[in-house]
């Protein structure tokens, strides 16, 4: 089986094959990491209709536009 690689154990163990980084672009990484797992928990929690509302508009199968 396949080791299950987490997007933070990626960033940290490419950061430790180059010695000269700072550790800028790891935290930045990180963030961006976090911002997206927390869109994703929101989104799966609420749903997107219930987090934007409708638009009112419909689309060509005449289904209401979120």
């Amino acid at each position: 089986m396949d080791r299950v690689v987490t997007i933070e154990r990626h960033i940290l163990e490419q950061q430790k094959q180059h010695p000269e980084a700072t550790g800028v672009l790891t935290s930045l990484l990180y963030d961006l990491a976090l911002a997206g797992k927390l869109i994703a928990r929101e989104t799966n929690r609420a749903g997107l209709t219930e987090i934007l509302g409708l638009t009112g508009a419909l689309n060509i199968q005449g289904e209401e536009v979120a």
